[in-house]
C-alpha cells in the first residue's frame, strides 16, 4: 500500500474509502508538481483500476471498449460523480 499525498486524498474524497471497502488500496501514485494532476493505481488481489486527475477532471484509464458500456469512458467533475458507476463496475467483477 502506498500512502496518498493529502492533495490526492482530498481530490479523491470518499472514493478512497469506497474502493478500500472492495479491497482496493493505492499501490502507486504519480503527481505533477507544476499542476494538480496525478495518476493513482488501486489494486486488490484480483482487480486494479487507474484513476487520472487532469485539468480538474477524474478519468478512469483503460480500454474504451470495456469502460464505455459501464459509463466510465468520460471525464468526471468530482469523485461523487465517478463513485457510483465505478463501484458498480468493480462489483460486477471488472
Amino acid at each position: 500500500m502506498t500512502a496518498l499525498p493529502d492533495s490526492v486524498r482530498n481530490a479523491l474524497g470518499e472514493l478512497v474509502p469506497a474502493l478500500a471497502s472492495l479491497g482496493l488500496v493505492p499501490t502507486r501514485v504519480d503527481t505533477s508538481e507544476a499542476y494538480d494532476d496525478f495518476v493513482v493505481m488501486f489494486e486488490s488481489d484480483t482487480q486494479s483500476v487507474r484513476i487520472l486527475q487532469e485539468e480538474g477532471h477524474l478519468i478512469v484509464l483503460g480500454d474504451q471498449a470495456v469502460l464505455e458500456p459501464a459509463g466510465l469512458w468520460d471525464k468526471f467533475r468530482n469523485p461523487a460523480e465517478l463513485e457510483r458507476p465505478l463501484i458498480a463496475w468493480l462489483r460486477a467483477g471488472n
